[in-house]
């Protein structure tokens, strides 16, 4: 299962600014943000289910560090974007995914990084 870096919007912070943050704590990644929302998908957690919206932001990475202690446990390596689809459940974000796809390889010309 494949899946990107997200979390809750603090008061104050922008959707994009959350997206960076989440970026870093979870997958020790920095870099540049995009503005833009290059889309948006729902998944459900929690014990009673709970529905999220997810807003996705470009990241050109410029540094790999390494993630917050509580995300270490978490394999992570780097994937060829167009085969990154086929490990992704969500189908919302595959479509997302797939429509980003020329933007994203512009970003990663080579692999994409892949939290598991």
């Amino acid at each position: 299962m494949w899946g990107i870096p997200k979390g809750t919007i603090e008061d104050g912070e922008s959707a994009a600014s959350a997206a960076l943050r989440e970026a870093h704590e979870e997958a020790g990644v920095t870099g540049q943000i995009s503005n833009a929302c290059i889309g948006r998908y729902f998944y459900s957690k929690g014990e009673p289910e709970k529905l999220y919206e997810v807003h996705v932001h470009g990241l050109k990475v410029e540094e790999q560090g390494e993630p917050d202690e509580m995300e270490r446990n978490r394999l992570m390596r780097w994937e060829p974007a167009a085969e990154t689809l086929a490990l992704v459940s969500n189908v919302e974000l595959q479509f997302v995914l797939r429509a980003a796809l020329p933007m994203i390889e512009g970003l990663f010309p080579v692999a994409l990084p892949q939290v598991v």
